[in-house]
Formats: structure tokens, C-alpha cells, sequence
């Protein structure tokens, strides 16, 4: 994945005429300390929409914390590139989307979702009752997943401006952690001399 901030910005322009895929988009203060719950913080209840974060942001009319927890919940068809440092991010009921996250300082957090593509980097990802989705990942520790099936892993694929800089700020820069996806922790599978069936690695071809 190539993320272009000119092509951000084009592309914003160009979905403003489109009705049916709406961007939205969300100026923010990186020193921002106002502490809010999830709730509060969230992108939610949307279907063919657009989100995209990046520093260059032009200035717009909502706001979301970045310095506090994120929630990301009930969302169809949507597209998410966050590249900015995050705190906890919960994510709950995603279908057929996109999601880059670049930087998170603590964990991320995905439960009941479906048909999705992740690129995600964070200290910890833990993966509930979900199923048919790709993880590209950077983790500080070994994936967990539980209740789910049908997922994939492979690495961190993802180039950017700034993007070892940024990585360095939240302590992900060891490239050990993009092989973590080598690992992943199945909590319903016990068999230590047999691999789990619901997870399997992403082909070069996929990558």
C-alpha cells in the first residue's frame, strides 16, 4: 500500500460530487489532553464513506481526539487512513471495508467484523469473533484471536511519508515486530503440535 497525500486531497475533492460516497474528514491537535470515552470519540452508523487523517488535513468542520481512545463501530463499505499516533482504538461491526491505521501507542482492539482489510500497526492487536478478513500488521507483541475464522496475516506493507519517524514516536520501529504476524495466539486452539485452521499467511502473491 502507497499512501500519496496529493492523491488524498484529489481524491477528496473528486468524492464531493459523489452523493452515494461521502468523505468525511476531521481536523485534529496533535497536543490535544482532553480525555473522552468511546463514545464520545467515534465514527459510526456510515455506509460508502471515506475517512482519511493525515497531518496535512485541510481545516474542517468536526473534530475527532486523536490523543484519546477511538471507537469505529457499525460501518458498511467504508475506508479509514488514519496517519497519525493513536491511543487504544476499538473497532466493532465492520463489514467489506478498508482500514490503515499507522500508529497506534497502545492496543487495537476488533470484534465481529467481516470481509475487511487491516493494515495496522500497535503494541497489541486482539481479534474477537471475527472472520474472512486480511491482517497486514506491525505489532509489539503476538496477535491474539479468538472466536474467529477464516483469517489472514502477513506484514506490514505499508510506505509513507514520514513513516519510520512516526513508527519510532509510538516504539514500533523494530522491524521485528512486522514478523509478528508469524505467531498468531489462538485462544480456542489448544493443540500445541498442530497449527490452528482459522488462521493461515498471506502468500507472496498477496502480499
Amino acid at each position: 500500500y502507497e499512501i500519496d497525500n496529493k492523491n488524498i486531497n484529489d481524491q477528496n475533492v473528486n468524492n464531493n460530487n459523489n452523493n452515494n460516497n461521502q468523505v468525511e474528514n476531521y481536523e485534529f491537535e496533535k497536543n490535544q489532553q482532553k480525555q473522552i470515552d468511546y463514545n464520545q470519540n467515534s465514527w459510526t452508523e456510515k455506509e460508502n464513506n471515506q475517512l482519511f487523517l493525515i497531518q496535512s488535513n485541510l481545516q474542517l468542520n468536526n473534530t475527532l481526539d486523536l490523543n484519546a481512545p477511538l471507537l469505529f463501530t457499525n460501518l458498511n463499505n467504508c475506508i479509514i487512513c488514519i496517519c497519525s499516533e493513536l491511543q487504544a482504538v476499538r473497532i466493532v461491526n465492520v463489514k467489506n471495508s478498508k482500514i490503515i491505521l499507522c500508529a497506534c501507542h497502545s492496543s487495537i482492539f476488533i470484534d465481529s467484523c467481516e470481509n475487511c482489510k487491516f493494515v495496522i500497526a500497535a503494541h497489541q492487536i486482539r481479534i474477537y469473533g471475527s472472520s474472512k478478513n486480511d491482517f497486514y500488521i506491525c505489532s509489539k507483541t503476538n496477535p491474539i484471536i479468538e472466536c474467529s475464522n477464516e483469517l489472514r496475516f502477513g506484514p506490514f506493507n505499508l510506505n509513507f511519508e514520514n513513516k519510520q519517524q512516526l513508527l519510532q514516536e509510538v516504539n514500533l520501529d523494530n522491524h521485528e515486530f512486522e514478523r509478528t504476524y508469524t505467531n498468531v495466539k489462538d485462544f480456542n486452539w489448544l493443540k500445541k503440535n498442530q497449527s490452528s485452521p482459522n488462521w493461515t499467511i498471506l502468500t507472496d502473491s498477496e502480499i
